[in-house]
């Protein structure tokens, strides 16, 4: 290393207390200096009348950092709030519903101005739909923050790496979007299931 290089090191060197000389030594934190930087130390340590002492084994690589906690658990799957079982049964068959609707119209069209299927898929898209927004309607009003957003990530179908650096940017307004909007999704479920059974039994009165 040339000397306009090693100059600034020994006067940043030399204006550091003896003992924290001596760490520095002593630890042998290769990583975080350099070996002009231990030759230095010596240097000053010997100008300053002190007896060498022996160095520590070189360290060469540091740790990794822990992991935050939340990606920490979604790394290992393992959450504070287990899944919620209703809650899932209630998407899985809000989405089976959707995908045997479909199915069901491109199949034979002339469904789609069938009033039972009508109705069978409003009852069924209700009561789904009623489900997970009563049981997101009480766990956004009863959890923060922080703990909303780690039930919300126990409740994911599909993950992807780095879900949680992503949700947790919105967090707090994820937390009152819910809180807002769960409660809605009861009104329009509960809506869809009586517009299904007074429909039935307003043809049941015909």
């Amino acid at each position: 290393m040339s000397s306009d290089l090693r100059e600034p090191i020994y006067n940043n060197m030399n204006l550091k207390e003896t003992d924290e000389l001596l760490n520095i030594w002593q630890t042998n934190d290769r990583v975080e200096w350099t070996e002009t930087a231990f030759q230095v130390v010596k240097e000053i340590l010997l100008d300053r009348i002190i007896e060498i002492p022996p160095q520590n084994p070189a360290i060469t690589k540091h740790p990794e950092p822990p992991l935050p906690s939340i990606l920490q658990k979604e790394q290992e799957g393992n959450y504070d709030f287990p899944l919620h079982k209703t809650l899932r049964i209630s998407i899985v068959s809000m989405l089976a519903l959707f995908l045997f609707f479909i199915i069901t119209l491109i199949i034979n069209p002339d469904l789609g101005n069938s009033d039972t299927l009508a109705y069978l898929f409003s009852l069924g898209y209700g009561i789904c739909i009623s489900i997970a927004g009563c049981v997101y309607t009480y766990y956004a009003w009863t959890l923060n923050a922080s703990q909303f957003f780690e039930w919300q990530l126990a409740q994911q179908i599909i993950h992807f790496t780095g879900q949680s650096r992503v949700m947790r940017l919105f967090s707090s307004y994820q937390l009152w979007a819910n809180r807002l909007a769960s409660p809605l999704m009861i009104l329009v479920g509960v809506s869809a299931i009586g517009f299904a059974l007074l429909s039935v039994v307003t043809g049941w009165l015909k």
